[in-house]
């Protein structure tokens, strides 16, 4: 695991601990000086992040780490007004989903809620046409309805 990755979950652990709730969401996407690149200038490397977060969970387990991963993903959501903030989230979406379909991941998160936060912000911001990029998909691969 990338041990810069680590300190970010750390810390980003501890912060949501201490009433941060946007601690996650700033290492799901490399604000506030959370950025983690394999490249300069290639993007958070959200896959790392992930898998870390799961790693960290293994070592301390522990229901904080879930929400506090759960609502990073939902302030993404509710900061996804465009295209590019929508299929962002869908991409770190679809690589949880993917860990939990492979049996890779240390916890299945609840996306029960984020599905319906993300039809929310789908009809809101009229992203309809983004969404019906990946329905098919989604139908198909996850058995995921909206």
């Amino acid at each position: 695991m990338d041990q810069t990755a680590e300190i970010l979950v750390e810390i980003a652990d501890k912060n949501y601990l201490c009433g941060d709730k946007t601690a996650y969401f700033s290492i799901l996407t490399g604000t506030y000086g959370c950025k983690l690149e394999n490249i300069p200038g290639s993007g958070q490397d959200y896959q790392t992040i992930i898998d870390t977060i799961h790693s960290y969970y293994r070592k301390h387990p522990s229901q904080e780490i879930i929400d506090g991963y759960q609502t990073g993903l939902k302030v993404m959501l509710r900061q996804a007004t465009d295209a590019a903030g929508l299929q962002n989230f869908l991409k770190m979406l679809f690589y949880e989903l993917d860990k939990e379909i492979e049996y890779k991941a240390s916890f299945s998160l609840p996306v029960g809620e984020l599905l319906l936060q993300m039809k929310q912000t789908i009809q809101t911001y009229h992203l309809e046409s983004i969404w019906n990029n990946y329905a098919g998909k989604v139908k198909e691969k996850y058995e995921i309805i909206i």
